[in-house]
């Protein structure tokens, strides 16, 4: 009995130990290169993703277990088999994926959104894509925005300022300078950016900015420039002026005459109280490529102009407009001003700034309740919903690390954001330093003349869900040093420092809105998963005293200076931004990248080194030029063993054989099929009958000769058909069985060929061909039903009926129990189409 009950104890441990052992495992990441594998190095990462719902059901479509993808280590999901029994056969779907997310590429380790196991230790990968964030290379071009003084018309004569740089292209790593420009008598003063990726075109809007001009006045002017070979971009031509769109007014050009000279100082008084009130403020383009979303300055308004894709100029029936609200809370005495405008995932992200405003000098300013504002808007309800809001009161880094105020000065706050200031009675800026009044001494106002004001220019969101905001100093605009201040007396100022920054919102817990940074961190200093997000620059200044990004580190002087641009490369963790001395390097404006996950500045290039532009907000926005991700189709052709149309764990058996042809047919620009325009591509069946297509051998002929982002791939928006020639002794199984896409049968039957017709714009896995063995008798059967009264009529449609008896009709109230209501008489053999109808009073029944 001992030697028996020792060897019992022995069994039962090993048997605990079983248990506990992982049966399914497996990783859920972001792919943002669409290559099908996870990539993880020093330089580009593609991170693990949380939240994502793990189903495994068995042979008989019960769901057995569930998990959530949680942690930034691999495996971020698993079961045991105290959750999932072996042996046997289990099916697992991937769902739960964000608004805008598709499934990624199937790759050498990664599958679909639909996989089978049946070992009993299996690893399942599924990559997830947000086609937004894609991008085939990790040193992109990046284009850019800058300024020069005077009349942008003018390209004639030494100085002139037609012939000055613009628009920049640099590399994304900044290895080089500006590999190509756009000169300044092509666009004029210019901010928001946006890029239609599948035509390559650059789209720049108008930006009022005292002493720089607009084209011919145009204040509403969008201009594009075609970007098909970024080292010679073509020069830019005007889009649209929007003030020519019915129910848009952007205002008037406030700029009086401007000098020829961009080294002629002048006065431009009435463009100086505008700045951030008229003419268009962030412009974006929606994920499609098909709209155009801007921010209106002058009448707080937000505009849609659908612009289609390839772009043309919008008709008035293309432009929709919406009201911004001001902010619900917003204190008694301040003047809403939006800016920015993001889209992503499906909304629209508008940003701005609720200020005071003053009209007198600048001897007082009451900062009192002042805030920053994020709305999500929904275009389809036309709903603005606050999403973040902070203040606006917190005290900043300095001006200038020589001449900011010391300490906390309670009469000009410049370690704080301002109120607006629109009076150009600003003598008290002038005051000679030599004078008793040590205030204005020691602040340096005579030669550093600043008064920071916000102006909330951009928005960018990171792959954890972060939100990057941008805030611009609106100072810098309406200054612009070395020109005369704008009072009408001949003062030149030497220099004025603009002193915008970025700083960082993040989901907090199981919040849906977004909670601004603070004592240097985002949500306490961990994000979902647990990441710790570091410490950030501790300077004493920033929300809870401490900013998150250190956006110039290594130059104490300048410890923020943003100029309101932002672009994100997904994997790169930085975000680029436009700025000021970025780094030991005085006087030039510059593209900077952050590292987004330990806040230390990484690289940065020089974009002008004319003192006249740089400090006073030198630049404007900043855009990358990524490609189009190409779609991705497929996914299994199987033998439907039980014939319901789905496709069951354990039915693991290919369709057809392997390396079985399928078809990809276009049907050409006639769009009708079979005729002498189709065009096709093929691919083979692997022997678990998965395909994909995603190269393509040859283009679709289909495709706009703009659209030069687009290689030989599926083109989206554009239909197509798959096909493959029904094996001999089977037939198709029913169509559309159940309620998801993702496992049922969406091939019919067309001839001697199984047929699935789509048109997709993003990577899709869902086009699934069932098949049995034997031969159905009927090639089609649609099924409807109308209820007049208490009279259920129930009505179904027939193809090509081969030795047909009798179609049999039944009703269920529980969708479990049926009963029979009745039968009709088939046709037997029938070609063609064959309707037929039965009607059934369910007075009796109730519920549904």
């Amino acid at each position: 009995m001992k030697k028996f009950s020792t060897l019992l104890m022995a069994i039962f441990c090993f048997a605990i130990n079983l248990t506990l052992k992982a049966q399914i495992s497996g990783t859920v990441f972001r792919d943002f290169n669409a290559n099908g594998t996870k990539d993880n190095s020093a330089s580009f990462n593609e991170p693990f993703e949380s939240g994502i719902t793990v189903n495994v059901y068995n042979t008989a479509n019960a769901l057995v277990a569930t998990a959530i993808t949680a942690g930034i280590t691999a495996p971020n999901y698993s079961f045991t088999s105290l959750q999932i029994p072996f042996p046997g056969n289990y099916r697992v779907e991937f769902s739960g994926l964000s608004a805008g997310d598709y499934p990624g590429f199937s790759g050498t380790t990664n599958k679909t959104n639909v996989q089978f196991v049946s070992a009993a230790s299996a690893i399942t990968d599924f990559a997830i894509s947000y086609p937004d964030w894609y991008s085939n290379t990790t040193n992109p071009y990046l284009v850019t925005n800058t300024y020069r003084n005077g009349n942008a018309a003018i390209n004639t004569g030494a100085n002139n300022p037609g012939t000055q740089n613009n628009m920049l292209i640099y590399p994304y790593n900044l290895s080089v300078a500006s590999t190509a420009a756009v000169q300044n008598q092509y666009l004029g003063s210019v901010f928001g950016l946006a890029y239609q990726k599948e035509t390559k075109k650059i789209f720049n809007s108008a930006y009022l900015r005292r002493h720089s001009s607009f084209l011919a006045n145009r204040i509403g002017g969008i201009y594009t420039s075609d970007l098909t070979t970024p080292a010679s971009p073509v020069n830019a031509t005007l889009f649209v002026d929007v003030n020519t769109l019915t129910g848009i007014n952007v205002g008037t050009d406030p700029h009086a005459a401007l000098p020829g000279d961009y080294t002629t100082p002048g006065y431009d008084a009435a463009a100086f109280p505008l700045v951030g009130k008229r003419g268009i403020g962030g412009m974006e383009i929606t994920e499609d490529g098909k709209n155009i979303f801007f921010v209106n300055l002058n009448t707080n308004q937000l505009h849609r102009l659908f612009i289609n894709n390839p772009a043309v100029i919008p008709a008035a029936a293309n432009v929709t407009s919406w009201g911004i609200p001001n902010p619900a809370g917003m204190g008694a005495g301040l003047t809403f001003h939006p800016f920015a405008v993001k889209a992503w995932r499906g909304k629209i992200y508008v940003g701005g700034v609720a200020v005071k405003e003053i009209t007198t000098n600048l001897a007082v300013a009451d900062t009192t309740g002042q805030k920053a504002y994020v709305y999500e808007f929904d275009a389809a309800s036309g709903l603005f919903t606050t999403v973040l809001s902070y203040p606006l009161t917190y005290k900043r880094a300095k001006v200038d690390g020589g001449y900011g105020p010391p300490g906390d000065d309670a009469i000009f706050r410049l370690n704080y954001w301002c109120p607006w200031q629109n009076s150009t009675d600003i003598a008290v800026l002038k005051t000679d330093p030599l004078a008793s009044n040590a205030t204005l001494t020691s602040m340096g106002f005579y030669d550093y003349p600043t008064y920071p004001q916000p102006m909330l220019t951009n928005i960018e969101f990171d792959t954890d869900g972060s939100m990057i905001i941008a805030l611009r100093d609106r100072w810098g605009d309406q200054m612009r040093h070395q020109n005369y201040y704008p009072d009408g007396i001949s003062v030149e100022i030497p220099t004025v420092i603009a002193d915008g920054e970025i700083l960082r919102a993040g989901r907090c817990g199981a919040a849906t809105n977004w909670t601004i940074e603070g004592n240097a961190s985002v949500c306490s200093g961990t994000a979902a998963g647990g990441v710790n997000y570091g410490t950030g620059p501790k300077n004493g200044s920033g929300m809870a005293g401490y900013y998150y990004y250190a956006s110039n580190p290594a130059l104490t002087n300048h410890p923020q200076k943003g100029n309101g641009g932002l672009a994100l490369l997904a994997g790169a963790n930085e975000v680029v931004l436009t700025a000021m001395d970025p780094i030991n390097y005085f006087e030039s404006g510059t593209l900077k990248l952050i590292n987004t996950g330990t806040n230390a500045g990484t690289t940065a290039a020089a974009v002008t080194q004319d003192n006249a532009n740089a400090k006073s907000n030198g630049m404007g926005d900043v855009e990358l030029l990524t490609a189009p991700e190409p779609i991705q189709i497929g996914n299994r052709i199987w033998l439907d063993d039980n014939s319901n149309g789905i496709q069951d764990a354990g039915e693991t058996t290919a369709g057809v054989p392997n390396n079985t042809t399928v078809t990809l047919r276009s049907p050409g620009a006639d769009g009708i099929y079979g005729n002498v325009d189709d065009q096709t591509w093929t691919t083979l069946t692997d022997a678990a009958g998965n395909y994909y297509f995603s190269t393509l051998s040859s283009a679709d002929n289909r495709k706009p000769a703009s659209w030069t982002g687009i290689g030989n791939t599926i083109l989206p928006g554009y239909n197509y058909r798959i096909e493959i020639g029904i094996p001999s002794g089977k037939s198709v199984t029913v169509t559309d069985a159940g309620s998801k896409d993702n496992i049922d049968n969406d091939a019919t039957t067309s001839g001697a060929n199984a047929i699935i017709i789509f048109n997709t714009g993003n990577t899709s896995h869902n086009f699934d061909i069932g098949l049995i063995t034997g031969i159905l008798p009927l090639s089609v059967l649609q099924v409807s039903a109308a209820l007049n009264g208490s009279i259920a009529t129930i009505i179904w449609k027939t193809e090509n009926e081969i030795n047909t008896s009798r179609f049999y009709v039944e009703r269920s109230t529980d969708n479990s129990t049926f009963v029979s209501v009745g039968d009709v008489a088939a046709a037997g053999n029938y070609s063609g189409i064959k309707n037929y109808s039965l009607q059934n009073d369910i007075t009796s029944l109730t519920g549904t």
